[in-house]
């Protein structure tokens, strides 16, 4: 669904850190009472500050945004790719042989006590 789509409108989520994996832009509804604050939460805010998502304060700023990535898709890509390397690290698909060696050797370890 995100490898398709043009923008990931949101609000603090780990949706718009997976969109931005395939680089697509990301709007944060910074507007919305509930989650307005949850923006700038101490494990988000380092994604805001990489330049990653624009963060729209009023439904006006929402239609500007979009209107811009729309426009313009690669803008703020240099942000996008900060904010994954940030939280995901590698996203070259061996994930699963990292955490596999890993728990390899943590086995290891609790045998050899």
């Amino acid at each position: 669904l995100l490898k398709y789509c043009d923008i990931c409108v949101t609000v603090n989520s780990t949706m718009s850190v997976e969109a931005m994996v395939f680089d697509k832009p990301v709007v944060c509804a910074g507007f919305v009472p509930l989650y307005s604050e949850a923006i700038y939460c101490e494990s988000y805010k380092p994604v805001v500050e990489c330049g990653a998502v624009r963060v729209a304060e009023s439904m006006d700023d929402l239609r500007g945004h979009i209107a811009t990535y729309l426009k313009h898709p690669e803008s703020d890509r240099e942000g996008r790719k900060c904010a994954v390397k940030f939280a995901l690290g590698p996203t070259d698909g061996y994930s699963y042989q990292r955490i596999a060696d890993l728990i390899d050797e943590i086995l290891k370890r609790e045998i050899s006590q």
